[in-house]
């Protein structure tokens, strides 16, 4: 991390009213793209982020830089992305929905603004950069796009066994980010 980041930091702890300032515009394209990313629609994204800011506001005040210990802006990625999932977790409890996602294709059916299909996005959006490409194709193609796995695995040179062990690696993670962020068991 550059000295400059590192004062930035150390300015925002002790709540420098200028180096807020500095560290808002310098991060805000940041934490705004991580958001979108995550499936929140346009609507809300502002929202989202004045959350994240409010939570950094709080969090600075005990935050030690520690290279050691992981990238400032991974820290400040999972602050995001807990503020994204509070927002998605918000949004499930306001229409009584479940994160029981049985089927991902019906899951993945709700209307633009469905709180269920919000989550299920989210949780697609941060499973897949942590998936293995191959791993990934099959859970497309099987899962959200409903081809039989004997066709998947024609297409991917796998036996059909392969495509839905792939595919249920992927929707368990899936549903593991969703059980995750809803507090559900």
């Amino acid at each position: 991390m550059s000295s400059t980041k590192r004062v930035l930091l150390e300015q925002v702890k002790v709540n420098d009213p200028q180096s807020w300032a500095d560290f808002v515009d310098v991060y805000r394209p940041l934490i705004t793209q991580t958001i979108i990313q995550r499936g929140v629609p346009q609507t809300d994204v502002q929202d989202v982020v004045q959350d994240v800011f409010t939570r950094l506001v709080r969090e600075m005040r005990r935050f030690s830089y520690d290279r050691d210990r992981g990238r400032f802006r991974s820290w400040m990625r999972r602050v995001t992305t807990n503020a994204v999932f509070d927002w998605h977790r918000k949004r499930l409890k306001q229409s009584n929905s479940s994160c029981d996602l049985g089927g991902v294709p019906s899951a993945m059916e709700g209307g633009e603004h469905d709180p269920k299909r919000e989550m299920m996005q989210a949780a697609i959006n941060l499973v897949k950069p942590e998936t293995r490409s191959l791993t990934w194709r099959c859970f497309e193609l099987h899962l959200l796009q409903g081809l039989k796995a004997k066709d998947v695995a024609r297409e991917l040179g796998l036996t059909a066994n392969a495509v839905y062990i792939n595919s249920s690696r992927v929707l368990s993670r899936v549903r593991e980010y969703c059980h995750q962020n809803t507090g559900e068991s």
